[in-house]
């Protein structure tokens, strides 16, 4: 359900990653606020590696609430 909002943010020069939280795209796990917040960081942190994203644009909708917030604060 992402795509067609995501979709239009690299034309504004966004960055996007979308990531299937745990529970979520049959990833094994439970969810939990801080176990979001450890995957936000695991998947942004080679994003930022390569390519030298700024967190201060970060959104997280729903479960990803929970991590959006603690990723763009450090």
């Amino acid at each position: 359900g992402w795509l067609p909002r995501a979709g239009a943010l690299p034309e504004r020069e966004f960055t996007v990653l979308l990531v299937d939280y745990r529970v979520y795209g049959g990833n094994p796990a439970s969810p939990t606020e801080p176990g979001l917040a450890l995957d936000a960081g695991a998947a942004y942190s080679p994003v930022a590696t390569l390519f030298g994203a700024d967190p201060s644009g970060v959104y997280g909708e729903s479960g990803g609430a929970a991590g959006a917030p603690r990723l763009a604060t450090g």
